[in-house]
């Protein structure tokens, strides 16, 4: 008989961490939704862990992505990961499956709950004239230049770094890939719909105004365009951004 997700995941907590305080499958994985090329999102609490960590296992039916965590250090996790606004792991927490609980589920839901709704934090000063800057910084070089081919590159880079503006000065969450669509979307639709209108003007007919336009619409607010006269002191660098998982399943967040 074929497992479900549920039950393969369930399985494969059973097998690799015994001892897990609880263990969460996101809702991605309810068995109509599920793909053959799927894999198990599954977010790990186990005291014997001591630095979380992301890993791939092969298991069958469906590969296990695993997200691992040490309970005691999860606040400190926490206060970091809402600096980068992305709420895949408590997504997968409060919307997805248990499968596994020594009486701490419950309490971890809530924390990421009360996360959720709380919102990741304000931009700071600095942070809004970097966003400023490395917007201004890239469309100087699409409005000089002259290169088709790296235009393209430049409107790329532009297209997630406003939309990442649009949705961090109103405190919101971010999301990766179609997710940053969704929930700048969710924000607002006709901000999204011009959004889209302008870049789309761009990639059909290679004319810059548009895009311009709009782009200088969004910074006006902030106080603009920020090239001359921006500074920014060396600071210690933390890379989590590829701890995270890409947020390409359809049911997270319903």
């Amino acid at each position: 008989m074929n497992q479900t997700p549920i039950e393969a995941a369930t399985k494969f907590v059973e097998m690799n961490f015994p001892n897990c305080s609880a263990a969460f499958l996101a809702a991605s994985a309810k068995k109509e939704s599920i793909k053959k090329n799927s894999d198990l999102d599954i977010v790990i609490f186990d005291n014997e862990i001591s630095l979380h960590f992301r890993k791939v296992y092969d298991y069958a039916p469906w590969p296990a992505e695993v997200f691992g965590f040490n309970l005691s250090s999860f606040n400190e996790f926490m206060n970091k990961n809402d600096s980068y606004a992305l709420p895949t792991i408590y997504i997968i927490i409060t919307k997805g499956f248990v499968v596994k609980d020594n009486g701490k589920a419950v309490s971890i839901k809530k924390m990421c709950e009360e996360r959720l709704i709380k919102g990741p934090p304000s931009w700071s000063f600095d942070e809004l004239n970097f966003a400023r800057f490395e917007i201004t910084d890239q469309l100087e070089d699409l409005i000089t230049s002259q290169n088709v081919m790296e235009n393209y590159f430049i409107v790329n880079k532009l297209f997630n770094l406003c939309a990442t503006f649009i949705l961090r000065v109103n405190d919101l969450w971010l999301g990766d890939g179609k997710w940053l669509y969704r929930e700048l979307f969710a924000y607002h639709k006709g901000v999204s719909k011009q959004f889209i209108s302008a870049f789309e003007s761009y990639y059909k007919t290679s004319d810059k105004q548009q895009l311009i336009e709009f782009i200088d619409s969004i910074l006006e607010p902030y106080g603009g365009r920020l090239f001359a006269g921006f500074y920014q002191e060396e600071e210690e660098e933390h890379v989590i951004d590829d701890f995270y998982l890409e947020e390409d399943e359809e049911d997270a967040i319903e």
